[in-house]
């Protein structure tokens, strides 16, 4: 789970930030800070974090990127 949550975030990721930051605003530093605990293992990365973090985050997540691509059709 935590590796494919962090190469969905990764994914995201553009050069000059346009598109994360005006899907997420402020809290694309948090999406990313949770990519950087994932990918480079910061002390212990908490499956139970992971899990809450899917669970809690994750549909409003989705929703915004459905959203930016039902602009695009």
């Amino acid at each position: 789970m935590s590796l494919r949550l962090a190469s969905a975030i990764e994914t995201l990721r553009t050069p000059g930030g346009e598109l994360e930051t005006r899907l997420f605003g402020a809290d694309w530093g948090r999406i990313w800070a949770t990519r950087n605990h994932i990918a480079h293992g910061y002390a212990f990365v908490s499956q139970d974090l992971i899990r809450e973090t899917i669970r809690f985050n994750l549909p409003d997540f989705e929703r915004i990127l459905r959203a930016e691509l039902d602009k695009l059709d």
